[in-house]
């Protein structure tokens, strides 16, 4: 289903459930653009639904693997700043700073792995290690 074809709101007939489970399923398929236009609509129709945060996160997501690192750097700081309880904030946080360092933003890039496990000291380890790894490789200080 092209991402045009995903009703914006309630009157289109589906459920946010069913919009955000409309643009996971063009994003399974790797229709990329699809679903990046699928859930910033999601997001933009839907910003109080507990979902939002999730489709912010995929929006980054997808940007970050198509190595758009600008737009993913302002998708996950949209993701911190209007949804950071939902549970990919620490992945968020995690790609903000890889991102960053992509943009040779090194300084705010560091800092930003550096803070992950004071921010989110629940999340997963491999957020953690990962977040180590690169500021070793990054050289940060």
């Amino acid at each position: 289903m092209p991402a045009d074809a995903l009703p914006a709101g309630p009157a289109g007939g589906l459920s946010p459930h069913q919009q955000y489970d409309g643009a996971m399923e063009l994003l399974s398929r790797a229709q990329y653009a699809e679903a990046q236009s699928a859930f910033r609509a999601f997001v933009a129709a839907n910003p109080a639904d507990e979902l939002a945060g999730p489709a912010q996160y995929w929006v980054g997501d997808i940007a970050f693997t198509q190595k758009d690192y600008q737009g993913s750097a302002k998708a996950f700081t949209d993701v911190l700043k209007r949804y950071s309880k939902t549970a990919r904030a620490p992945d968020a946080m995690l790609k903000l700073g890889l991102s960053l360092l992509e943009l040779n933003q090194k300084k705010e890039g560091c800092i930003t792995l550096g803070a992950i496990k004071s921010k989110y000291p629940n999340a997963n380890k491999a957020i953690f290690d990962r977040a180590a790894k690169r500021a070793s490789e990054a050289k940060c200080t």
